[in-house]
């Protein structure tokens, strides 16, 4: 199976402050309806999605650091809690380790609070490994910009995307 993993995802206004969220992924769980937990403190605690063909996820597999988790390239997730807080659209920085391993579904999104073409933005990667970071305005894509070069395959990379307002940027 095409799949891949992640070892952290970080969502963070940009602003002054300390991270909305991040989930280090360390969680040791495995399976569907496991709590993946926001070390941030401001309780955007994340559940884990098998999807429809019900191979699951493992939060317990190796990470970049300690532990991550491993999706099947399909139709595993992890859904955070629809917080007003993550709904920052003027500026924003999201950013996660990822590890892939090679073709999957042609879009796969590494971290996104958009159900398209709804009003928000996510960082993903197709499956000739280019990376795009979009933002939405309630009736499509306003912005999107597609990285330079693609994705190493069975290597770990951290993955950076920037929006000021009006630019988008990606590490």
């Amino acid at each position: 199976a095409n799949s891949g993993s992640c070892a952290s995802a970080n969502y963070q206004a940009n602003s002054p402050y300390a991270p909305l969220a991040h989930w280090k992924l360390d969680d040791s769980v495995a399976g569907d309806n496991k709590t993946i937990v926001d070390s941030t403190g401001n309780a955007h605690n994340g559940t884990t999605h098998w999807g429809g063909n019900g191979n699951g996820m493992d939060c317990a597999a190796p990470g970049v650091y300690g532990l991550g988790c491993q999706f099947d390239g399909v139709d595993d997730y992890i859904e955070a809690p629809d917080s007003p807080q993550l709904k920052t659209f003027n500026s924003f920085t999201v950013s996660a380790w990822v590890y892939w391993k090679g073709g999957g579904q042609n879009l796969q999104n590494i971290l996104s609070y958009m159900n398209y073409p709804t009003k928000g933005y996510r960082l993903f990667y197709y499956n000739n490994g280019s990376v795009q970071l979009s933002v939405g305005n309630g009736a499509g894509d306003q912005y999107v910009l597609t990285g330079a070069g693609a994705l190493p395959i069975n290597k770990w990379a951290y993955i950076t995307g920037v929006y000021d307002g009006s630019t988008l940027k990606i590490y």
